[in-house]
């Protein structure tokens, strides 16, 4: 004969049960819950499951450099742009092909106040022969600048000369050019006989520009 079930012992339906009357909203409600539950059982599985990988991670990474303690080496090498700027060389060779064949056995001495210096001659022992450059320079700084030439060089405006010359024979032409940023070209020129410099002054001018911008 089969014990009576204990009627005082409140028994509690489980998940799966289903109840022989129940409601559609109860029925939809349990269903929900059920949902919740395994979704949240699934989302648990993958914290622990991402957790453990992560921890497996570290564990390795840190025995591989107990193992072998060595800093990660970072490279800090890098290139720098290349920026061409102006050659001298392209300066002297420009204003070589300038000069006139008529011209080649004139002496001529070309050098900036800048860094780094321009220089460029030709000829230029025969202008030094009665005074060396530092003679010369000191004379042009005592002049007053002008901002017309006495030459008629046809220059842009700002610009300002010192000039020094000669009527003699043995013609010579010094000038001092003095631009807007404070730079000074000196061009001297020295000659058996007179000629007209203005012309070369204003090439050799342009060209000074254009390689030194």
């Amino acid at each position: 004969m089969l014990p009576k079930p204990d009627k005082s012992k409140k028994q509690f339906p489980s998940d799966d049960y289903e109840p022989s009357e129940e409601s559609k909203e109860e029925k939809a409600e349990r269903e929900k819950k059920r949902i919740q539950k395994k979704r949240r059982l699934v989302i648990l599985s993958i914290i622990l499951t991402v957790g453990l990988s992560f921890s497996f991670w570290i564990y390795r990474s840190a025995k591989i450099f107990l193992a072998n303690p060595q800093l990660p080496k970072i490279n800090l090498s890098f290139n720098l742009p290349k920026i061409n700027f102006p050659s001298i060389n392209d300066s002297s060779n420009r204003i070589k092909k300038i000069i006139p064949e008529n011209m080649s056995n004139i002496s001529i001495y070309i050098i900036d106040n800048a860094s780094p210096q321009f220089v460029w001659s030709q000829n230029e022992s025969a202008i030094f022969q009665s005074q060396p450059l530092s003679e010369i320079q000191k004379h042009l700084d005592g002049l007053k600048p002008s901002n017309k030439s006495l030459s008629n060089i046809n220059l842009p405006e700002g610009l300002l000369f010192k000039e020094i010359v000669s009527e003699k024979s043995n013609f010579y032409y010094y000038n001092q050019i003095i631009l807007p940023d404070n730079r000074q070209l000196t061009i001297l020129i020295s000659s058996p006989q007179s000629i007209n410099i203005s012309t070369l002054v204003e090439s050799i001018y342009w060209i000074y520009i254009q390689n030194s911008n």
